[in-house]
This record gives C-alpha cells, sequence and structure tokens, in this order.
C-alpha cells in the first residue's frame, strides 16, 4: 500500500507522510509515557556491554543479512519484471504484495 501510493503521489508525499505519523507517534508517547520513571546510574558504555554476547552478535548479525537479501531482491526484480514481463510499475506492486503474502 505504501508503494503504490509513493508511486502515485511522489516520493516527497511520502516522506511527508512518514513525517506527519512520525509526528503523532511522538505526541501520543509525550501523552501516555509517565512525566517521571525512576531509573538507577548508567553510563552509555554499559549500554554497550550487551554487545560482548557473541548470542547477541550472531542474531544482529543474522538480522543485517536478512535485509540485505530482501532489500537485494527488491532491488533486481523489480526491474526483470518491468523489462522482460512488460508490467507496468503498480502491476509490479500489487504482484509483489500479494506474493509477499503469508498464504500468497
Amino acid at each position: 500500500m505504501a508503494t503504490r501510493f509513493g508511486q502515485a503521489a511522489g516520493w516527497p508525499a511520502t516522506f511527508w507522510v512518514v513525517t506527519l505519523i512520525s509526528l503523532v507517534a511522538a505526541g501520543a508517547l509525550q501523552v501516555c509515557l509517565p512525566k517521571h520513571i525512576e531509573m538507577r546510574e548508567t553510563s552509555i558504555l554499559r549500554e554497550f556491554d550487551v554487545l560482548k554476547n557473541p548470542q547477541v552478535l550472531m542474531v544482529l548479525g543474522i538480522r543485517v543479512l536478512a535485509l540485505a537479501s530482501l532489500f537485494s531482491v527488491f532491488t533486481y526484480i523489480t526491474p526483470i519484471l518491468e523489462d522482460i514481463t512488460g508490467f507496468s510499475p503498480h502491476a509490479v506492486t500489487l504482484r509483489a504484495a500479494v506474493r509477499s503474502r503469508p498464504d500468497g
């Protein structure tokens, strides 16, 4: 749905919609979260201690590879579908949405 909107309205409109959604979310967080949360003293360096755990690094690495592979597939499959099969950009978007459903 977002890709169809981007193709119909253009990429600047898409960024403005994302900005609007972000501002609404930030406002909702400002209203819903407590004003003061008791926390113990910590530092930013202590937060990075979790990266010493090999299991955390493995999960992060797998996630990075999975996202990179998905991006690569969509980057290369769209021109192929448009050039070889003659599908329009809207048809490619619709077919990708249908195929990416769990039961598609």
